[in-house]
């Protein structure tokens, strides 16, 4: 029993009294309680990586350009999935990419000056969408 005896030196005699609390402060040692928060703080990642990318594989990416009738870049056009928070704005040469649910999917593009479309999506993944200008009469300031 030297083992023990070195932690607990100041004892000669090591009796049960010494063994229970040797195999109390073992077993309920830190180092214990930080290896289960380790095991389910593990536990806990792997299934965070697991949902998010399920997510990220059940979602389908579209992708195109949006122009006018005279086939001229509209930039910053919204382009957004109906009933999702998911949307985007096309870039300054009008193209855009797009995260998307599922098919089929409706999907709503607007701009200013232009007038607002809503298009049923469904397995077309690259799209060229076009923009009717809308007159908008100024009234005169007085």
């Amino acid at each position: 029993m030297p083992f023990m005896y070195n932690i607990l030196p100041h004892t000669n005699n090591i009796n049960e009294e010494h063994l229970t609390i040797l195999k109390t402060n073992i077993l309920e040692s830190p180092n214990t309680t930080n290896m289960k928060l380790t095991t389910l703080t593990r536990s806990i990642l792997i299934l965070g990586i697991l949902l998010t990318a399920t997510q990220t594989y059940s979602q389908q990416l579209i992708s195109g350009s949006v122009i006018d009738t005279e086939g001229k870049n509209i930039v910053f056009a919204s382009i957004i999935e109906n009933n999702t928070s998911f949307g985007t704005t096309t870039n300054e040469k009008g193209i855009f990419t797009l995260n998307i649910n599922k098919f089929p999917t409706t999907v709503t593009i607007s701009s200013p000056y232009h007038k607002q479309k809503t298009i049923t999506l469904g397995k077309k993944h690259k799209m060229t969408i076009v923009l009717q200008r809308e007159e908008r009469k100024i009234s005169s300031v007085e």
